[in-house]
């Protein structure tokens, strides 16, 4: 069951969106969207969701990144649909160092140089994960979170994207929100005290967050 699904069901039991907006802790505006259609994009809110439904936020993730592309100024976009969700897999958890390297080898490393996996109800063959590094991406995205990574996603501005850059010596990657002004696309820090980065030729997008987990 698909997060409009949800929604529709808790209204037909009697709840207003307004009602329902608040026992969630959302906007009744985001109520209005997800009858639309229209899904919210932070992970945080689809928490907020998932505590509320009793529900692990990968399944609300499930049923809604099964998706077909299609493309919208510039980017793919990924429509939701009817398929059900899969079963639970073992992702790998990657280094920094390896998700340097996934663009060059246009696949993720051998099983034999990973030394980690995370359990995640996700569909894809490519996901990888990765723990989060630092407080760029603060309160968002803690250090020691886990992020689940589609490589096969490319993302639309305000989701968030694993980046790498290369202009200044060797590879870096960095976990960042894609934004855009105008027509100019650029890579945000959530921490104010951190500059955003403008997307160039040699700065380029591993994949967009399709989940995060805590793992203290």
């Amino acid at each position: 069951m698909n997060l409009r699904e949800l929604v529709k069901t808790k209204l037909k039991e009697g709840l207003t969106q307004r009602e329902l907006a608040a026992r969630v802790g959302v906007s009744q505006g985001t109520i209005n969207n997800i009858l639309a259609g229209i899904y919210p994009q932070k992970l945080q809110i689809l928490e907020r969701f998932a505590h509320f439904f009793d529900i692990d936020v990968s399944k609300i993730l499930s049923a809604q990144y099964h998706q077909s592309p299609t493309v919208n100024e510039g980017f793919p976009v990924y429509k939701k649909t009817n398929s059900q969700p899969t079963a639970s897999k073992k992702i790998p958890i990657l280094t920094y160092e390896q998700v340097g390297k996934i663009q060059q080898r246009g696949a993720l490393p051998p099983s034999q140089s990973i030394q980690d996996y995370v359990e995640a109800d996700l569909p894809g063959n490519t996901n990888f994960a990765l723990r989060v590094s630092g407080n760029a991406m603060e309160p968002e995205f803690q250090e020691g979170d886990i992020i689940i990574v589609n490589p096969d996603i490319q993302a639309r501005p305000n989701e968030f994207v694993i980046a790498t850059l290369s202009e200044h010596g060797p590879e870096k990657v960095l976990l960042r929100q894609l934004r855009k002004v105008g027509t100019t696309y650029f890579f945000h820090a959530l921490n104010p005290i951190c500059q955003d980065i403008p997307l160039k030729k040699k700065q380029q997008t591993v994949g967009k967050v399709v989940l995060k987990q805590k793992y203290y």
